[in-house]
């Protein structure tokens, strides 16, 4: 999940998947001025959420915070250590499945893990992670699953979880592309993809896209949102095949 400036004063709800409770949790916290672009990371396994921000100011403060419950029930902001690198250059980011280590793969820097428990940064390698924002384990395939970013255009891809232990460096994952074109054929047309992971193996792809016809660059006061719910599975050659596919359309207005 992405807040802008213009959402800075926004409260984060904290929806509860098993009761179905909604709290309102504190609004991002600010640092040296508001920053550009919030990221949230969720982590279930420790009922926490992160929070990495762009300052929009050079030489600005990249806040690197948690949002976790605190005696009596009230959620609180804190900082963590700050990563050794500049956030506005992160790629893409996912959770190992125990829930104790987050990895971030940064533009010319290769890819980071973050150990919750210990707050302790390592330098896993050069090499990145084929995803495009958030990945989600799915733990049917025993893999991370997202939007691809290393194809050229735009599409669902899964790959081998890290090891969170061990050396500090090593090879980089495994990467199977699904072999279903899930997004607009006319990639032009599209102008944002978010993948969201609804448990059982199923996915929810939502794209964003301006009216067939419509000049891209003059743009229209109604934009297209396609939604696409399927499930991937490993076929028998062990390639990526989405199944059970759903697709509905919907129109808004551009606010």
């Amino acid at each position: 999940m992405r807040y802008n400036e213009e959402e800075e004063d926004a409260p984060v709800l904290l929806y509860d998947t098993t009761t179905g409770g909604l709290a309102v949790g504190r609004r991002a916290p600010r640092r040296n001025g508001s920053p550009a672009r919030l990221y949230f990371i969720p982590n279930a396994a420790e009922d926490r959420l992160y929070m990495m921000g762009t300052s929009k100011f050079h030489g600005g403060e990249d806040p690197f915070e948690v949002l976790a419950e605190e005696e009596g029930g009230r959620w609180a902001w804190s900082s963590v250590r700050k990563p050794p690198f500049s956030t506005w250059k992160v790629a893409c980011h996912a959770a190992h499945p125990h829930g104790r280590t987050i990895f971030f793969s940064v533009y010319g820097k290769g890819t980071y893990s973050f150990d919750t428990h210990t707050q302790e940064w390592k330098h896993r390698g050069y090499w990145m992670l084929p995803f495009r924002g958030r990945a989600h384990y799915d733990a049917q395939l025993d893999a991370w699953v997202g939007i691809d970013r290393t194809c050229g255009e735009v599409g669902v891809c899964s790959c081998d979880f890290v090891p969170s232990g061990g050396d500090h460096q090593g090879p980089p994952p495994a990467r199977k592309l699904a072999r279903e074109n899930l997004l607009c054929e006319d990639w032009r047309r599209t102008t944002k993809v978010t993948i969201t992971y609804l448990g059982r193996g199923r996915f929810c792809l939502v794209e964003q896209r301006f009216w067939k016809g419509v000049d891209v660059d003059i743009g229209d006061n109604v934009y297209l949102f396609y939604i696409t719910t399927f499930e991937l599975r490993y076929d028998k050659e062990g390639e990526l095949r989405a199944a059970r596919r759903r697709t509905h359309s919907y129109t808004m207005p551009r606010l």
